[in-house]
Order: C-alpha cells, then sequence, then structure tokens
C-alpha cells in the first residue's frame, strides 16, 4: 500500500488520536545492562560510496560475544553538518537485546546528509535507515546519517530500536501468524504511540516496537500497556517469537 494510502487508512482507523513525540519524549532508557563487546584496531578504507558520492572512511569489528558487527565511520564530514562519536554508537549497540544485535551486520555512519519527501510534500531530514542489504552486499545495514544540529545519545538509541523493528517485525509477525491479531489490536486499542507512527502502516508497528522495547522491564510498562493493551500483547508474542528464532 503506497504511503499515503496507509496514512489515509490509518487516520480512518483511529481517526486523530495519536500521541505527538510520545515515543521519543516519554519512553523510558532501556533497562537491559549493556553488552560487554571488543573493539578491533580500526583500518582505512578509502573511497567508499555513500549515497552516490565518494568518501574515505575508516573501520573496525566490534565482538559481541560470537557476533561481530561491521562498523564504518567517515574520516571526515561535509561541511556544517555533525555525527555520533563512535562511543555513542557502539553503547546503543551495546544496549540493544541480544536478539536485535544478531539481526545486524553493518553500521555505517555517512558524512552526508539526507532528505526524503513526505506524503503530504514535505521535505524531511532522515536520522536513520534500515536495510536488508546495501550495496549489492546480502547483509543487514543500518545507516545513520549527519544531521545539521547534534541529537542526543538516548535519542540514537530509541531510533535504533524503530529502524531495527522494521528489520525483524514482518518475518516475526508471519512466522507468528500475528497479522490479522495485529490488524485487530490497532483497531481495537484506537490510539497510535506517536504522531510519526502516523505516516504509514510500517511505521506506526516500529514505533509501538521501539515504545514495548525501551520501557519493558520499567514501571512505565505497566502505564503503556493500559494505554495500549491489544497492541502490547500482540507486539510481547511477536518478540518473545524473535528472542527464541535462529537470526537468519
Amino acid at each position: 500500500m503506497p504511503a499515503q494510502s496507509q496514512q489515509q487508512f490509518l487516520s480512518k482507523l483511529l481517526g486523530t488520536d495519536f500521541r505527538p513525540g510520545f515515543v521519543r519524549e516519554y519512553a523510558p532508557p532501556l533497562s537491559t545492562a549493556p553488552a560487554r563487546f571488543t573493539c578491533a584496531p580500526m583500518t582505512s578504507e578509502p573511497w567508499q560510496q555513500f549515497q552516490g558520492r565518494p568518501a574515505d572512511i575508516q573501520r573496525t569489528t566490534l565482538r559481541f560475544g560470537k557476533h561481530d558487527i561491521l562498523y564504518r565511520e567517515p574520516v571526515t564530514l561535509e561541511p556544517g553538518v555533525v555525527q555520533h562519536s563512535r562511543e555513542q554508537v557502539t553503547q546503543a549497540l551495546a544496549q540493544l537485546p541480544r536478539f536485535l544485535r544478531e539481526a545486524v551486520s553493518i553500521v555505517a555512519l555517512s558524512p552526508f546528509t539526507n532528505v526524503r519527501t513526505t506524503p503530504d510534500g514535505k521535505s524531511m531530514p532522515v536520522y536513520m535507515e534500515a536495510f536488508p542489504g546495501i550495496a549489492g552486499v546480502n547483509e543487514p545495514t543500518i545507516v545513520i546519517y549527519a544531521q545539521s544540529e547534534p541529537r542526543e545519545a538516548r535519542g540514537l538509541t530509541l531510533t535504533l530500536l524503530h529502524e531495527m523493528g522494521h528489520l525483524v517485525l514482518g518475518r516475526a509477525l508471519t512466522e507468528a501468524n500475528l497479522h490479522s491479531k495485529w490488524d485487530a489490536a490497532v483497531k481495537s486499542d484506537g490510539m497510535g504511540p506517536s504522531q510519526y507512527a502516523g505516516v504509514s502502516a510500517s511505521e506506526y508497528l516500529a514505533e509501538v516496537f521501539a515504545l514495548y522495547l525501551s520501557s519493558r522491564g520499567t514501571p512505565s510498562f505497566q502505564e503503556y500497556r493500559r494505554l495500549f493493551p491489544r497492541q502490547f500483547e500482540v507486539m510481547g508474542a511477536a518478540v518473545k517469537h524473535l528472542e527464541h528464532a535462529r537470526p537468519v
């Protein structure tokens, strides 16, 4: 379904009852203790393509237990932009649940900004995107784009959860036969988790995923479950499936 049609569908289904900024502003930090990891020495990898433009980069391997993540960062940024530090990104990855870390192979920081057009024709800066594969390489990849202003580290963790939701939830809903239950849950609760959730059905799903995992194990989880009882029930089943499924 095209993004604009998805937005119209959600608006008819839920009316206007979305909560502006709810996931970003009110979700607590992750309750899980950061995982331990090792970081190999950085090596140069010149003239890699980012968004169709060449850039000198450096790379390292982050090892979390038996799982390796290839980390790439630019040597320099385009003028007038900022990017997260290596420490911020690695700590955010360390806070992810294990089943999510094992679902990603590459994390790349871009030296450039990126902009997309929303269904209503507005330009919106892109912070981060998840790809099942990129540049002909069939490896799940997270790309973090440069920004005109600094982003806080907590927002980085929440956005990682959101983008990882794009990578893993489709498979989970299909394998656990939860698609129809999810649609019924959204209709039953009648409330969206954030204004951004109204953009499309896939963004809605990823926003609930980020809210669920960021609050799990905290007192806030019960409060959110009262607001989204059916959605949290189905999301819990999807997360349980992912936690017990083997990485692909």
